[in-house]
């Protein structure tokens, strides 16, 4: 009996894998209604698990669709735009959720229509990849827009040439395996109406590597998880890398004092900005350099003075505080 039902749940397991179709926008029913088959090249509505392409330009909208297991943003100079509420991933299946090729810019929701996006990738994969080789990838993320991610590898990772993530609405990232974002090459900004919230990351909440850059005009909370130790960090700037705050960050738990390492990278806190490390403190290594002129608070201690929670003895890199 166990072994029937072992090969049952074999057989079902390949079926969910090879079942999947891919299945590409083009436009040619309504020109706009995910929900319209003609719309697609099959002139058939994708089903749950299926992989979704996109070709050509676009604005999608419709009711929310089952949730599909990947959409890519082809190669080729596209300009994307979901309107819709839309679900990818099933939290299960090892696959980048969604994708963007280079020379295509995907624009999630529109200001004003308060869409929903929910990611979720099981495993090793990310939720978003951008791949700008060669050419440029753009990735916005529209007021009044809500994106939640859960899972994944990396919940956004920008690698390959100039990659660009604004984002003005909402974003939660929780419990990836490693960074909540990584920027390799290319730049992420959070505008003023901009929320982003990381929660539990494995590694760091923000990695910043290579040509990789940050800035931050609203507001970033980053929160390690409980007992996270060494190696663990709520930001880090790598050899090449520059992190800007022109507004509010917020650190939170772990037990290692470490909240931000600049490691060969750039920080700039600017005036009437505030960085709040919590109980921990800022480490400057070799390499580095940090400029603030705005507020840093931390209630973390070393031999006795508050000050040691920025400018550490064993830091190592270039600190200015104006």
């Amino acid at each position: 009996m166990r072994k029937i039902l072992l090969s049952l749940t074999l057989i079902a397991i390949s079926q969910l894998v090879f079942a999947q179709a891919t299945v590409r926008w083009d436009g040619g029913g309504d020109g706009t209604d995910w929900n319209d088959p003609l719309n697609w090249d099959s002139d058939s509505i994708p089903v749950a698990g299926d992989f979704v392409e996109f070709a050509s330009d676009a604005t999608v909208t419709g009711s929310k669709p089952p949730a599909p297991r990947r959409i890519d943003i082809l190669a080729g100079g596209h300009t994307v735009t979901f309107n819709l509420d839309l679900d990818i991933g099933d939290g299960v299946i090892e696959e980048h959720a969604l994708k963007i090729q280079n020379n295509s810019t995907l624009n999630l929701g529109t200001a004003g229509a308060n869409r929903v996006f929910n990611i979720q990738v099981g495993g090793n994969k990310e939720a978003i990849l951008q791949n700008a080789n060669p050419g440029p990838t753009v990735l916005n993320i529209s007021l009044d827009t809500t994106l939640t991610i859960v899972k994944a590898r990396y919940g956004i990772w920008a690698y390959n040439g100039t990659n660009t993530v604004n984002n003005a609405g909402t974003i939660n990232i929780s419990g990836t395996l490693q960074d909540g974002t990584r920027i390799d090459t290319g730049s992420f900004t959070n505008e003023a109406s901009g929320i982003v919230t990381i929660t539990d990351p494995g590694d760091d909440g923000v990695n910043l590597s290579g040509s990789g850059s940050f800035t931050n005009n609203g507001a970033l909370t980053i929160s390690l998880p409980e007992g996270a130790g060494t190696g663990k960090n709520n930001i880090l700037a790598e050899t090449g890398s520059v992190f800007t705050n022109n507004a509010q960050i917020s650190m939170l738990e772990g037990n290692d004092p470490r909240r931000i390492v600049v490691s060969g990278g750039e920080f700039l806190n600017n005036k009437d900005a505030i960085m709040d490390l919590g109980n921990g403190r800022f480490r400057n290594e070799v390499g580095g350099t940090f400029t603030n002129n705005g507020l840093v608070v931390s209630s973390f201690l070393a031999g006795g003075v508050p000050a040691a929670a920025v400018f550490g003895t064993a830091d190592a890199g270039t600190s200015t505080n104006n």
